[in-house]
């Protein structure tokens, strides 16, 4: 079974920010790419309300697939790759509601997306798309820095140190997986952070802590500069610190995909991480109840074999 890439735009130039690192991505991993945008439903008139010359809905429609389609052969950062132009519809729930189906439909195993939020709040605006498709759909996100979109010369994506905050929990796995994954494509250096919360008994936590990591972690890792840390603090400062202590151009870690009520009550790692990284930050999400993991792992698109993959038009 082959599985799909997705970068989302609204045409506007922030958006575009994420362009680069999708089809970086889609050409190391040899994986198809999805560029979609996500049109609102059409405005209900009554006849008396209808104005002479408006644009039919069929013709806003058609509009809409033009401009994509020109943005897919416009675009620099596409140059060279099959990219599938797709418009989804708000018509039930919202523009995350239709990402999400679209990633079930169509086996996305990857989303990438710009985040240009409000860079003065502590956590993901409440409401903000970054915010909604981070909470429903079951695939790895990759969010761009708000930043990456304040000039047209976007950086080429060559993650060169990744730091991987790692909690020991039941996601440690596919996260140290996917890092290793990544390490290996851009022939990255590693580290993988584990953070103790201040309580009594620290040092005995934080060395018991670093072993199991290290025991987690293991082999297989030939090829890939990698070390192990073990910090103590609160897991979102310390994150975000050794991200700058590192160098880091890249951080990978978990997310549960909590409500956003119990969000703002037990607070979120990921969604700081998003918004105050000096860097891009890839999100591995849990599996939802009922939703089935991938068939493989990153490990396996290290295998691929080149052209294996069809897009569905």
């Amino acid at each position: 079974m082959s599985y799909a890439f997705v970068v989302t735009t609204d045409f506007s130039r922030a958006s575009r920010a994420a362009f680069e690192a999708a089809s970086e991505l889609a050409r190391r991993f040899d994986a198809p790419l999805y560029l979609l945008h996500v049109t609102h439903p059409p405005e209900i008139h009554s006849p008396w309300q209808l104005e002479a010359g408006r644009p039919s809905e069929v013709d806003r429609q058609a509009g809409v697939k033009k401009r994509l389609e020109d943005l897919v052969l416009s675009e620099r950062a596409f140059e060279g790759l099959h990219v599938v132009p797709r418009i989804l519809s708000e018509d039930s729930g919202d523009a995350a509601d239709a990402v999400h189906r679209f990633q079930q439909l169509e086996q996305v195993e990857l989303i990438v997306l710009s985040h240009h939020g409000d860079m003065g709040s502590r956590c993901l605006p409440v409401g903000s798309l970054t915010a909604r498709i981070l909470e429903r759909v079951s695939c790895p996100v990759l969010v761009l820095p708000a930043s990456a979109s304040e000039s047209d010369n976007r950086p080429a994506f060559r993650p060169r140190q990744i730091l991987v905050a790692c909690d020991l929990s039941g996601m440690s796995r596919s996260i140290l997986d996917t890092a290793r994954s990544w390490g290996r494509k851009f022939e990255a250096s590693v580290r993988v952070v584990f953070v103790v919360e201040k309580s009594e008994g620290l040092e005995k936590l934080r060395s018991e802590g670093l072993t199991r990591l290290q025991a987690l972690v293991g082999g297989k890792w030939e090829g890939v500069p990698l070390e192990t840390v073990a910090r103590v603090g609160s897991p979102a400062t310390e994150i975000l610190r050794e991200s700058r202590r590192f160098g880091a151009d890249l951080v990978i870690l978990g997310s549960r995909g909590l409500p956003f009520p119990e969000r703002f009550r037990v607070g979120s790692v990921a969604e700081r991480a998003i918004q105050e990284a000096p860097c891009p930050a890839l999100v591995i999400k849990s599996r939802q109840k009922g939703v089935p993991a991938p068939e493989g792992t990153w490990e396996d698109r290290d295998h691929a074999t080149p052209g294996h993959h069809e897009l569905q038009s």
